[in-house]
């Protein structure tokens, strides 16, 4: 198997779609529709605990679901930006909160059959609350309308399960990221 060609469908501001031709095993040529983010290297998706021990999560509208959602700190990765550098700018952008130990946890795609981008888990640990510098620096979004939700890390998935219970959708990342980071921070604390 093996791409024979592309061709760009349609191109936005932040998104195109195209449309991929490819050989299959039996040597049948085939087409495939795929969505490209323009102008990124990628997505860092944030584990960040604060030095009580809590977790930060947030709740924000997406219109593409017409529903509030409840996430991990997330956002694109700049072209030639560490995946690192973009996870500190994130958090401070999306959160109010900052870090100086950021991690990785883990990397790979999601959405295979139509997302053409990479992601990284990033953990932040001993995140707290930026200085007047930091928010300066990388100020909030005028775009995105963020809740900050703190909570204890040995309960954020009970939390994040009644608060699906209670109406909310939750991005389904949030379990397995959740559960790396646990036991990324236990493995620290030994």
């Amino acid at each position: 198997m093996r791409l024979t060609g592309r061709k760009t469908q349609w191109e936005g501001r932040f998104l195109r779609t195209v449309l991929l031709e490819y050989e299959d095993r039996n040597g049948s040529i085939r087409e495939w529709e795929v969505v490209e983010r323009i102008g990124v290297d990628g997505v860092v998706i944030i584990a960040a605990i604060t030095t009580g021990g809590t977790i930060l999560l947030i709740r924000q509208y997406r219109p593409a679901l017409d529903s509030y959602i409840i996430e991990l700190p997330a956002g694109l990765i700049e072209p030639g930006e560490a995946p690192s550098y973009a996870c500190k700018r994130e958090l401070i952008e999306e959160t109010g909160y900052s870090s100086d130990t950021i991690l990785p946890l883990s990397a790979g795609v999601i959405s295979t059959g139509v997302l053409a981008e990479n992601w990284h888990a990033m953990l932040a640990l001993d995140a707290r609350t930026a200085t007047a510098d930091e928010l300066k620096a990388f100020p909030p979004d005028d775009t995105e309308d963020i809740e900050v939700i703190e909570i204890e890390l040995e309960v954020a998935l009970d939390e994040v399960s009644r608060m699906e219970k209670e109406g909310d959708r939750v991005d389904i990342r949030i379990y397995g990221i959740v559960e790396l980071a646990r036991k990324k921070v236990r493995q620290r604390e030994v």
